[in-house]
């Protein structure tokens, strides 16, 4: 007898192979994206952090205070914006243009003299 076609058990293990496949597929995807997303935060804290060094170099005196006594100094996005170190578009991880009212705080590592930054929203 001549049979034509796919058994059962032949269409279950495709079934399955596939669901397999589709899975690692989805699987990596996410993986690739998260990555992304990482990726994206990084630039723009360099974007930030360069922004900042920037304005530090042509207004040294805003970091006066921390040699003061102060513990930080804050350099506001309006700031960067109007000096143009900063672009108008730069987004936050919400995908929202910064306001002009957050701020990178500006703290001076005691240790190594080196400064640390963080941004506030």
């Amino acid at each position: 007898m001549n049979k034509k076609g796919f058994t059962i058990v032949e269409l279950l293990i495709v079934i399955t192979l596939l669901s397999v496949f589709i899975g690692i597929f989805i699987f990596s995807g996410n993986k690739l994206i998260n990555k992304s997303y990482a990726f994206e935060e990084d630039d723009r804290k360099n974007i930030l952090i360069l922004a900042v060094e920037s304005y530090i170099s042509l207004y040294p005196d805003r970091l006066e205070d921390l040699y003061k006594g102060s513990k930080y100094v804050d350099i506001t996005i309006g700031e960067l914006r109007k000096d143009g170190f900063l672009s108008e578009t730069l987004k936050d991880k919400s995908g929202n243009i910064l306001e002009d009212n957050s701020y990178i705080r500006i703290t001076l590592d005691e240790l190594n003299g080196n400064y640390d930054y963080e941004f506030i929203d």
